[in-house]
């Protein structure tokens, strides 16, 4: 299968990859459907549609880099709190996985060592350091962090 197995009960070590995208996929559209939310209620705000507020964005270059790097600190906020404070992100839940092994999620440490990991991983285009794992199929991010993807599974 996709996930190493353990006789001991214990999490197992993602060693391919699947899940992982599967679960990136599933955030991605959480952070896409609450940035359409916030959009129209922005856009109520203003007292415009929610379609010219859009083209607005589209059509000024400096929005449209603004709005870009709004969207990335607020995806790296969502993961870093929702691993640090609920123990996984939307799509982790979603698909049994967890960073760390619970030992280490209770540790201090921890939440610098997801903060680094989540930096990493945004800082290569967040495609190419998961793609690179794929094809290697290590979790390079996790040796990067000292903080590897495991599944509950």
């Amino acid at each position: 299968g996709s996930r190493d197995q353990h006789d001991d009960g214990h999490a197992a070590l993602v060693t391919s990859r699947p899940w992982t995208w599967l679960s990136a996929t599933i955030d991605t559209c959480v952070l896409i459907s609450a940035s359409c939310f916030f959009m129209v209620i922005f856009s109520f705000m203003m007292k415009t549609s929610p379609g010219s507020l859009l083209s607005l964005f589209l059509k000024q270059q400096n929005a449209s880099v603004s709005i870009g790097i709004l969207f990335v600190a607020v995806s790296w906020t969502y993961l870093v709190f929702m691993r640090a404070f609920m123990g996984a992100s939307i799509g982790e839940m979603t698909c049994d996985l967890r960073l760390g092994e619970p030992l280490q999620r209770l540790s201090i440490s921890y939440i610098l060592k997801v903060m680094w990991r989540t930096t990493a991983v945004m800082l290569t285009g967040v495609v190419l350091l998961p793609l690179v794992s794929l094809l290697l199929a290590k979790d390079i991010a996790g040796e990067i962090s000292g903080l590897k993807m495991y599944s509950l599974e």
